[in-house]
């Protein structure tokens, strides 16, 4: 289930943004990493890349083949030389770059949310750029088998300029981000999700069957 993904439609093949987008997501579950392809390929029309950690990118070599590429946090000489791969391939171009700060998989009511500040230091080195949280969720609720729900936030523009740039985008983008989770968070516990709309329809839950079953 999804809300927002109105604000990614310039960034679709043939519309009319004219400069990059970072989307920066939480990541609370394996399944984030697959989230990317199912809204920039299948609902949207993205010309889209993602950024994961080195080993993990090892382990399932497969996102390599759909524009995911590495970057070593522990080291920061090799983890510039992937932003800046980063900085080259968005500069210019109206591409789409998914970046999960937090970097390792965390409960998602973990607070406070953290994270490290590649997408601000991608902002400084693209002189600025439009930026748009991401929120993932994933909930039983009253069916067997799990709900992901998605928000997608309003595009924002981050500078980076400045002595004190950097920190100030970050906290920017960890702003952004931590607003939308709590938005998010808010929406499925108060089963306030009238504006969200299905983006897949996975296998059925047992509930679902036995409704087919009694005629409801």
């Amino acid at each position: 289930m999804g809300r927002g993904m109105q604000h990614l439609a310039e960034w679709d093949a043939g519309g009319t943004a004219r400069e990059p987008l970072i989307l920066v997501a939480n990541h609370s579950s394996w399944w984030d990493a697959a989230m990317p392809f199912l809204i920039s390929f299948t609902l949207r029309r993205h010309d889209a890349y993602a950024i994961m950690e080195h080993r993990h990118l090892d382990r399932f070599r497969f996102f390599s083949r759909a524009g995911t590429f590495s970057i070593v946090r522990e080291n920061p000489r090799q983890a510039l030389r992937s932003l800046q791969y980063g900085a080259d391939l968005l500069r210019g171009s109206s591409r789409v770059l998914w970046i999960y700060p937090q970097g390792v998989i965390v409960p998602n009511d973990a607070r406070p949310i953290v994270g490290y500040p590649g997408a601000a230091h991608l902002a400084q080195m693209l002189g600025g750029c439009m930026v748009a949280a991401v929120a993932f969720r994933y909930e039983l609720c009253r069916h067997e088998l799990p709900v992901a729900y998605v928000s997608v936030a309003p595009p924002q523009r981050v500078l980076a300029n400045g002595r004190n740039g950097t920190r100030a985008a970050h906290a920017q983008i960890m702003a952004m981000l931590s607003n939308e989770i709590e938005q998010l968070r808010e929406a499925v516990i108060s089963e306030k999700t009238e504006d969200f709309r299905a983006m897949l329809h996975g296998k059925g839950s047992v509930n679902d069957w036995w409704d087919r079953v009694r005629g409801k």
